[in-house]
């Protein structure tokens, strides 16, 4: 479908399409990691293949969310808020979306690098 901010789009990113994820730091309640999402977000509408194409590899902050099973509501509220607010507001990070690292089962939000 056409959309006039192709990059506010959240979508599920399938993990294997992260290269080189690094641990970088714990950051309130949660551990931060860099990586390289090698698609990339969504960049424009292409009207003659009616399509969006996507910018390619991108550098992204990816935000472990944990313990998922046990999740309260606080936890739905982070991840809601995360999801909600990036795609309002240009100065607040952006959110792509989410994933799930298979070996631990952890979900992790997925941020833009700036």
């Amino acid at each position: 479908m056409e959309t006039i901010a192709p990059n506010k789009i959240v979508e599920w990113i399938p993990y294997n399409k992260l290269q080189n994820i690094k641990y970088l730091t714990k950051g309130g309640c949660s551990e931060i990691y860099t990586a390289y999402w090698i698609d990339g977000d969504y960049d424009e509408w292409d009207s003659k293949e009616k399509q969006l194409k996507r910018t390619g590899e991108i550098q992204v902050i990816l935000k472990k969310l944990e313990n998922v099973e046990s999740a309260n509501r606080s936890w739905f509220e982070e991840g809601k808020s995360h999801l909600s607010i990036s795609s309002k507001w240009a100065l607040v990070v952006q959110c792509y979306g989410l994933t799930k690292n298979p070996s631990d089962g952890n979900y992790m939000l997925k941020n833009s690098n700036n």
